[in-house]
């Protein structure tokens, strides 16, 4: 009895330690808690595999006798081109936002469009297209692509915002920048949970227990540790606008919790990149927040391809300003009579004023009882203007300024000198902005709408000092494919 005992205890793999660290893996719940980054690069992985499988079919269907290191040989080019194809539509069509998730119809319609743009741009290119044996395998190959695509979308979107692959939050300290965070999360009593987390309180040493937009507050900061692991938390995030100093008590419990394998960050790194812009409000003096500080800027390289970049974008731009002025002065002509180009003075780079020129898209007399901001729905904008700021053709005639050097293809948007003065004494690092010279297009115009008020002038700043502190060529890259995308979807105003 005792020897067969010890042989079932020598036989039990789960005693084993290999075992152990095995099965805790696979159980702890951190393994299947998936961040943003992650949720896209499941997207974009997942997408791009199906997209190649449909291709790989298609070959297949050309030539069946063919192993898979043949096919992959013999048609590389093809699977490259496809592929490339596919991720540059998709990016263009936001299939990746994942505010866009949880609408099934609209990412329904985007993957049709994105799907349809990269199978005809791909039987385009002659050099990289096999030979076309049938419309039925090209058919075969659309409706295999288009069809997985669907499938793998729906079962994303309703797998993965269950709770078992939310990342549970802590918020450490109390104020108006955790505030902010829940706000993103918060919407009304709907929480967006297709970001990949889970808010689940906030301990703050001082305060007492409370609510936030169904947050709990809690008071202490001496057992955050223990908090910490009886919550579940996967993440704590460290806010420091209230102005109080880290005790050593704190800084030794969040210690601890990394240790356990909790990940401890920054709130403002942490809201930087889940939103793409920089944590400030018009009460805020926060140098390292508010001041865009990357040297990435003031790099020769970098200055020399932004510049490269206007050159080549003023040039071409000039010339399709010219093609499209007789179809806009007939437009204008028969909608709403007057001068086809109109000018303005803006502010721009060191705070240098200068005269930007614009296809006209509003009545004649729109600002005779003095500027005002540009509003949803503005009945001064003509039938014309409102395809024009849509398709943001109106910008065309900007060109020339970016070849005089008053403008960049990208950077923030010049604004008028009267709203920057008062923009200036409502928001104290408004200034900032006129660090980089004003651009056509930019990250906060590709992200946000038109501004229309303080608040959304507020708005627009965030991404624009997210911009100059993550300005790179990889981030213009970025900023380009994103004007494209709302151009060609008619997101402008």
């Amino acid at each position: 009895m005792n020897i067969s005992a010890t042989k079932l205890k020598e036989t039990n793999y789960v005693s084993n330690p290999f075992y152990l660290k095995l099965l805790t893996f696979l159980v702890d719940k951190r393994f299947f808690s998936f961040e943003v980054s992650d949720r896209k690069y499941i997207l974009f992985t997942l997408d791009l595999s199906l997209v190649l499988l449909a291709a790989f079919i298609y070959c297949l269907g050309i030539e069946p006798g063919l192993g898979v290191k043949q096919m992959i040989e013999q048609y590389y080019s093809c699977f490259i081109s496809i592929a490339l194809l596919w991720s540059v539509f998709s990016y263009v069509f936001d299939l990746y936002n994942l505010e866009n998730i949880n609408n099934f119809y609209s990412t329904v319609k985007y993957l049709f469009i994105a799907a349809t743009l990269t199978v005809i741009s791909y039987l385009f290119i002659p050099w990289f297209t096999p030979p076309l044996p049938s419309r039925l395998l090209i058919f075969l190959f659309y409706f295999n692509l288009l069809i997985s695509l669907t499938i793998w979308r729906y079962a994303y979107s309703r797998l993965l915002n269950r709770p078992l692959f939310l990342k549970r939050v802590l918020i450490v300290g109390s104020g108006w920048s955790s505030n902010a965070l829940i706000d993103v999360f918060a919407n009304g009593d709907i929480f967006n949970y297709h970001l990949g987390y889970k808010i689940v309180a906030v301990i703050d040493e001082g305060n007492v227990q409370s609510m936030y937009k169904g947050v709990r507050i809690t008071n202490g900061t001496s057992n955050i540790s223990k908090l910490a692991k009886r919550l579940k938390i996967d993440e704590i995030i460290v806010d420091e606008s209230g102005n109080k100093e880290n005790s050593a008590v704190s800084i030794r419990e969040l210690t601890n919790c990394r240790k356990k394998g909790m990940a401890v960050t920054s709130l403002t790194d942490f809201y930087e990149n889940l939103t793409g812009r920089v944590l400030v409000h018009n009460t805020a003096r926060d140098f390292s927040l508010a001041f865009p500080y990357n040297r990435n800027q003031f790099r020769t390289a970098y200055l020399f391809f932004s510049r490269s970049l206007d050159m080549l974008f003023g040039i071409v731009g000039v010339a399709v300003c010219s093609f499209f002025v007789p179809f806009v002065y007939i437009a204008n002509h028969l909608g709403s009579k007057g001068p086809l180009f109109y000018s303005q003075e803006r502010v721009g780079l060191y705070g240098r004023t200068f005269k930007i020129t614009k296809f006209r898209s509003m009545v004649v007399d729109a600002e005779k009882n003095g500027a005002a901001w540009a509003q949803k729905n503005d009945n001064r904008i003509t039938k014309v203007g409102k395809l024009l700021r849509r398709s943001r053709i109106d910008e065309l005639p900007q060109a020339w300024s970016v070849l005089k050097g008053d403008m960049s293809l990208i950077g923030p948007r010049p604004e008028r000198p009267v709203f920057v003065e008062q923009l200036k004494q409502e928001i104290p690092f408004y200034d900032t902005r006129h660090l980089a010279k004003p651009g056509i297009t930019g990250w906060a115009q590709a992200i946000y709408k038109y501004g229309s008020n303080a608040e959304d002038a507020l708005m627009k700043v965030q991404y624009d000092l997210y911009y100059l502190k993550n300005r790179s060529v990889f981030m213009d890259i970025k900023v380009l494919l994103k004007t494209i995308s709302v151009v060609v979807r008619f997101k402008g105003m």
